[in-house]
């Protein structure tokens, strides 16, 4: 079984679109609004992906690399 690494990183913003991970990060948690998944894919090559949920639609977008591992 492979080991699950979990890595605090700051909130992402989309390349594509410019919307923020939470709309509205000062309310409380349960009242977030969500534009990027709340959580990142590591492909093989150790680069971090997310998914933005504004450009999820739109045919070649949504998913960008947020960030690679050292």
């Amino acid at each position: 079984m492979a080991e699950i690494e979990i890595v605090i990183a700051e909130a992402p913003t989309c390349p594509q679109c410019g919307a923020e991970e939470v709309e509205n990060p000062d309310d409380p948690m349960e009242d977030w609004v969500w534009h990027i998944r709340a959580y990142r894919v590591c492909d093989e090559h150790g680069r971090w992906w997310s998914q933005c949920l504004e450009c999820v639609n739109t045919p070649g977008k949504g998913w960008f690399c947020h960030t690679t591992v050292q």
